[in-house]
């Protein structure tokens, strides 16, 4: 027969063990909802539109004063340079809908609640993989793309 105390050791172990599956299982299902196509994106990336502004000449006249009646040469003025600033237009990301945000229990959502089609699609395609269909009408035609009318 163990000790008392050993039999609590194992519990303990067996309780963390427990807890730590428990939470791989709801990051996965996290990451099935944020990314429907899987862990590895095939997607390719959107190039991102830059504006470059246009530097100008300023010139600055200098001029020479000399004591002397003799003429001398001016120097001649010159352009002055002027830094080049390139503006970066980032895109923001909306964050999808987590499963506590797309309710699959009833019709509850229509397109109009969603920013993005993306947001859109990953709801319809959350509920799909709950066993609830396209319980909010998300894709009228039935074509698997929700919310076609979003960016």
């Amino acid at each position: 027969m163990k000790p008392k105390a050993s039999r609590s050791r194992w519990k303990l172990i067996i309780g963390i063990v427990a807890a730590v599956l428990a939470l791989c299982c709801l990051f996965i299902i996290a990451i099935a909802v944020i990314n429907p196509g899987g862990i590895i994106s095939t997607s390719t990336p959107t190039l991102t539109p830059t504006f470059t502004l246009v530097p100008t000449n300023t010139i600055t006249p200098t001029s020479t004063v000399t004591p002397t009646p003799l003429p001398t040469d001016t120097p001649v003025p010159t352009d002055t340079p002027i830094p080049t600033f390139t503006v970066v237009v980032l895109p923001t990301l909306q964050q999808l809908p987590a499963a506590a945000a797309c309710p699959c229990t009833g019709d509850t959502l229509n397109c109009t609640d969603f920013t993005l089609q993306a947001g859109a699609q990953s709801c319809m395609d959350y509920c799909i993989a709950q066993g609830a269909g396209d319980i909010h009408n998300l894709d009228g035609d039935a074509n698997g793309v929700a919310c076609e009318s979003l960016p």
